[in-house]
């Protein structure tokens, strides 16, 4: 029960990270790796998409991005 949670929290960290004035990114997948989860996103309305790794200290950090 506790990963689900946990795993929602990434979620919702990146959401908060990328949502901006050209609108929110849609989570397209997680993945956890060494206790490090891995959130694949994507915006349609701007054309950008990426992948950002949350820790478990709740930090948020770009591994890739692009914009189409």
């Amino acid at each position: 029960m506790r990963m689900l949670s946990l795993q929602a929290e990434a979620k919702q960290l990146v959401i908060a990270e990328h949502t901006n004035n050209n609108g929110v990114p849609n989570i397209v997948n997680v993945v956890v790796k060494n206790n490090v989860y891995y959130v694949t996103w994507e915006n349609k309305q701007n054309k950008e998409s990426g992948t950002d790794k949350v820790t478990k200290l709740k930090e948020v950090i770009m591994v890739e991005a692009q914009i189409e």
